[in-house]
């Protein structure tokens, strides 16, 4: 069976290292079966002949009966003349192997070779189809002195060598041929065309004389190095008149390029960004490392993100504070608490949309907690104090109740406090993402500041076990409401009614308010601390409309970093903190954002009191807002 092998590294025979890859091949081939198979393997340079040797049929009968007689004389030979064998092969592993006669480079000595009988020892014998016209055999007296006389050959050269090269005859014939044939066609041509054949013919032969030159290689070390320079020069002379490769089309010219060219500035702008950001949380820095007392608090602020207009999450308003703010908020050291409000309703047509004012209930509510407080602190509500009690106890039932619908057992009394926070001992300051969490957070602080701070009792969460025992207790009844009360038609398991009775509904716990406004005489003379607001700008790009807008920013991200880490930096510095210009400054924050796609057909309104306005604190992250000022009482509506 026949195995063919390297097939994907094989080379054409006249390629300039196909006998070195063919050499190196049988090197391996004959190494692999001498050191695995124990095998009394072919030299290698009897393997490259007898793969290359011309002189010998194609047939498999000569192939194998050639195979048998090489195989005989590895079984025959001794182990020194083995040894020497290898020893040979790495004189051959490193010898010059000239593809064709003219790369030969000393033909006089292979010359003197062959007349001394010494054939065997070139190594392109077999490879060249080099043949001797009478092997082992003198010429005869007579013929050496005609060749003598006629040719000038000396009385040393007992031999005639031919070379034969099948291809090299078969053109030469065909010369001859179309030689003889012009001669008896029209004879002899012009004068000039005499002229040109001989300058072609001198130019062939000039060329001949530098190719067969070139392909010499020199013996000693000085004229090696000469060669090779002389090599690399006419190299570099070559490659100065070197035609240029065909350029590619036009239009593949514009492709690459234009998508390098984009690739570039993309790179560019990126790590444009990247210094920038740098550069503000650096500065940021700067504030983290100024030493703080033992009994300073660490600042903490409480960042509001509510969901853009035209989006149904806050996965942009999240990607927008990851990206620019919070780098800005961990390189000064500012601890801060995240809240996202993301209130989705889904309609009965399965359409989902967005209900506003999570992040403005969630304010309202901080701010009449702490307003409670501190009602409660005062030495004449008592009843206020006994009341936060029962308050506690209950929010404490029900967290157990919660825990043992969701684990089934009873919580163990280490449960409560390892997840609680210790609560922030001041205001914390509020920091609004976006406009429609500015909205919501000045609304919020305004009802927290001047609304009703009555308290509703929690229900009670009922028990899952509850459900369970009222569900095994119910039994099939058809029902007729009537009044307060229903009849009921109780029947067997036939569905046959047996008695009529009447079952009172079940009464739900009413819900008690405690009034805490009766005991707030100073609610409309003072107002409880008010946190500072800050506002970081989200332009939240969606539709179609802001593609062009999109694409000048996903080249020029730098300045987005500009705008919204600026304004964070302005947040970890807390000195610049300033009271409000007034109530128009109020509303008019962030009112840009409200020319966005994204804001078509919607608008949100702040309401603001004018005594909330004039007690607020707000952070210089805008300086170029414009700011004016409304008389006392009056709602400012955007």
């Amino acid at each position: 069976k026949l195995y063919i092998i390297d097939v994907s590294q094989s080379v054409e025979h006249d390629h300039p290292y196909a006998l070195d890859f063919l050499r190196h091949d049988c090197n391996n081939v004959t190494e692999y079966f001498r050191k695995r198979g124990n095998v009394r393997t072919m030299s290698l340079r009897r393997l490259f002949e007898f793969i290359t040797d011309q002189n010998f049929g194609s047939s498999n009968e000569e192939i194998d009966g050639e195979l048998a007689r090489i195989q005989e004389e590895m079984d025959q030979i001794s182990d020194e003349q083995l040894a020497k064998l290898r020893s040979d092969d790495e004189v051959f592993r490193q010898s010059y192997i000239p593809r064709t006669l003219e790369e030969v480079v000393d033909y006089e000595r292979d010359v003197k070779k062959i007349n001394e009988g010494k054939s065997e020892e070139l190594i392109y014998n077999k490879l060249v189809g080099l043949k001797l016209s009478s092997a082992n055999t003198p010429i005869p007296e007579e013929t050496t002195a005609t060749a003598d006389s006629s040719s000038g050959y000396k009385d040393s050269d007992t031999r005639r060598v031919r070379f034969e090269d099948v291809g090299a005859a078969k053109q030469d014939a065909e010369i001859q041929e179309e030689a003889a044939a012009n001669n008896e066609d029209g004879g002899s041509g012009s004068d000039s065309d005499d002229g040109e054949d001989s300058e072609e013919s001198e130019d062939e032969d000039d060329e001949g004389e530098r190719r067969h030159a070139g392909s010499k290689r020199p013996e000693d070390k000085d004229a090696k190095r000469e060669h090779k320079q002389a090599v690399k020069e006419a190299k570099r002379e070559k490659r100065k008149i070197k035609m240029p490769k065909a350029l590619p089309s036009r239009n593949v010219s514009l492709f690459w390029g234009s998508v390098f060219g984009v690739v570039g500035f993309y790179r560019y702008n990126n790590n444009e960004s990247q210094k920038r950001l740098s550069h503000y949380c650096k500065q940021a820095e700067n504030v983290a490392m100024q030493a703080n007392g033992a009994l300073d608090t660490v600042r903490k602020v409480q960042v509001y993100i509510a969901v853009p207009m035209g989006e149904l999450g806050t996965r942009k308003a999240r990607m927008h504070w990851e990206t620019y703010i919070l780098p800005v908020f961990a390189a000064g050291a500012l601890d801060y608490e995240l809240t996202l409000v993301n209130d989705i309703e889904t309609k009965d047509n399965g359409e989902e949309v967005v209900i506003r004012g999570g992040v403005h209930s969630r304010v309202a509510e901080e701010i009449k907690e702490r307003r409670r407080k501190q009602l409660e602190n005062e030495p004449d509500n008592e009843e206020l104090r006994l009341w936060r009690q029962a308050i506690e106890e209950r929010k404490r039932e029900n967290e157990v109740r919660e825990y043992k619908n969701l684990m089934g057992r009873e919580p163990e009394e280490a449960h409560f406090g390892l997840w609680k926070p210790e609560p922030y001992p001041g205001v914390m300051d509020v920091v609004a993402i976006g406009r429609e969490s500015w909205v919501e957070v000045i609304n919020g602080i305004n009802e927290g500041a001047t609304g009703s701070i009555n308290y509703t009792m929690p229900a009670l969460v009922s028990l899952d076990t509850e459900e369970r025992e009222n569900a095994e207790r119910k039994i099939s009844t058809e029902t007729k409401a009537q009044g307060t009360e229903s009849e009921v038609l109780v029947t067997d398991t036939a569905g046959t009614p047996t008695q009529m009775a009447t079952a009172p509904e079940a009464p739900e716990e009413a819900a008690h308010t405690i009034n805490y406004d009766r005991f707030d005489d100073h609610k409309d003379s003072s107002l409880p601390d008010l946190p500072a607001v800050a506002y970081i700008s989200h332009f939240n790009l969606t539709g179609w409309g802001s593609v062009p807008i999109k694409i000048w920013n996903f080249f020029h991200d730098q300045q987005n970093v500009d705008r919204y880490a600026s304004q964070a930096l302005q947040v970890v510095f807390e000195s610049n903190r300033r009271a409000a210009h007034g109530m128009q400054e109020i509303v008019d924050m962030g009112k840009a954002e409200e020319e966005l796609p994204s804001w078509e057909g919607e608008h949100m309104d702040v309401v603001v009191d004018k005594r909330v306005a004039d007690a607020m604190m707000v952070y210089e992250t805008h300086p170029d807002d414009a700011s004016s000022n409304i008389e006392p009482g009056e709602k400012a509506v955007d």
